[in-house]
């Protein structure tokens, strides 16, 4: 019986995963690609064992536009950090000035590498005196990078404010993640090759030359495989005409997981 199933699906999705071309391309992969990563699940970016670290899989990432939060021609006492909660002057923002370790009186952007370093990710064991509402005390020295990310990006913004989410937005910037270049697996994954490619060149295929590709493989464990007739694989053709196997588009956020 033909599935007739529509073609849809959430935004994780992509014409392989819907119909599940892609499933066969990962178990192709592991028995035939080399060299292996493992298993078919290695193969997978909704699974630990495949997906990229950087991006959990999404091929895409959220991290702190810099060049925005830091002006570089400012000294830190000068108001270099223009994310208004770090600023100079508020308590969060006296860790920067107040700190032994840097000058508040140098723009940032002469810092050396190790300056910039230390300020954005500290050093263990630094230290620095602050003042607030509720006195003066010594804490930790924690780094820009490392706060901005604790407090802002490993963090739900949904529990924030709508105030709070709409000040962070400003300082964001979304793009292919720089890691897996919109691949959304690792890289252990993405070394494996069949016939020189891997297996997010085989995703970014129109489905019809995937198949006339796949059907080149003689390999007597791997053949039956690439060569599985499935009705879904003819109706993926008639539903994606020109299209990629994968588009490597998503919303911002995400739903849910398919089956890659």
């Amino acid at each position: 019986m033909v599935d007739q199933r529509p073609v849809g699906g959430h935004s994780r999705s992509t014409v392989g995963t819907m119909t599940d071309v892609y499933s066969v391309i990962r178990v192709l992969f592991s028995r035939h690609g080399t060299p292996s990563a493992g298993p078919a699940t290695a193969y997978s970016f909704n699974d630990p064992s495949g997906m990229c670290p950087e991006c959990d899989g999404l091929g895409r990432t959220v991290r702190p536009d810099w060049d925005r939060i830091l002006d570089p021609d400012r000294s830190l006492a000068d108001g270099a950090v223009r994310f208004p909660p770090f600023a100079a002057g508020t308590w969060q923002g006296q860790s920067y000035t107040n700190s032994a370790d840097l000058d508040p009186a140098k723009p940032v952007g002469r810092f050396t590498a190790a300056e910039r370093e230390f300020l954005m990710r500290g050093r263990p064991g630094s230290m620095v005196t602050v003042n607030g509402s509720g006195g003066t005390w010594t804490t930790e020295y924690e780094g820009l990078a490392d706060r901005f990310e604790r407090l802002y990006l490993k963090r739900d913004l949904s529990a924030m404010s709508q105030k709070t989410r709409d000040l962070v937005r400003e300082f964001l910037v979304e793009g292919t993640c720089p890691v897996c270049d919109g691949a959304r697996l690792n890289a252990a994954a993405l070394a494996t090759r069949i016939g020189g490619r891997n297996i997010a060149d085989c995703a970014r295929m129109q489905v019809t030359d995937l198949i006339a590709v796949l059907k080149e493989i003689d390999d007597p464990v791997a053949g039956p495989v690439a060569g599985r007739p499935s009705p879904r694989w003819s109706a993926s053709r008639r539903s994606a005409s020109a299209t990629s196997v994968s588009t490597g588009r998503r919303p911002r956020s995400a739903a849910g997981r398919d089956s890659g």
